[in-house]
């Protein structure tokens, strides 16, 4: 997505109209709105970067999807579990594991994980299926038998 004036976008799950964008800052308008915001171009790439824009013609934004999950709206100890997974992952796209030490290395990490038990070798190929097939959202590997988002336990 390029800046540019006359570019729409959703930030912050709100409508933005770019009017001016430099290389330094960027002069932004709400839809419907009259006011306008100088904001940093450094933030707004920092944004698209991580996410949290996207432009007014993805189908997803201009039809939201109710219930919507993201990461940030998880509870940190479900955000330790979807990032343990991803370790797990990486963990079998490693240069450094072959398939004689793999026992060996989920066994480490677990440890260095904290955690009281590892994983089965099955599990994690499972998980990394999983995020393959998902385009690697990381959202596919939420631990669905619990439910705990910000808020609710």
């Amino acid at each position: 997505m390029l800046f540019k004036p006359g570019n729409r976008f959703y930030w912050e799950d709100k409508l933005f109209e770019c009017l001016y964008f430099d290389q330094f800052s960027a002069v932004l308008r709400e839809d419907g709105e009259i006011t306008t915001y100088s904001v940093k171009a450094e933030a707004l790439f920092s944004a698209y970067m991580d996410g949290g824009i996207t432009g007014a013609d993805d189908m997803y934004k201009t039809h939201p999807i109710e219930n919507e999950k993201r990461f940030s709206d998880l509870h940190l100890s479900q955000q330790k579990i979807v990032n343990d997974k991803l370790d797990f992952i990486r963990l079998l796209k490693s240069s450094h594991t072959n398939t004689k030490n793999l026992n060996q290395k989920v066994k480490e990490l677990a440890v260095s994980l904290r955690l009281k038990t590892a994983p089965s070798i099955s599990s994690i190929y499972r998980w990394k299926d999983i995020y393959q097939e998902s385009g690697e959202d990381i959202m596919s590997l939420i631990d669905n038998r619990c439910r705990l988002t910000k808020g609710k336990t």
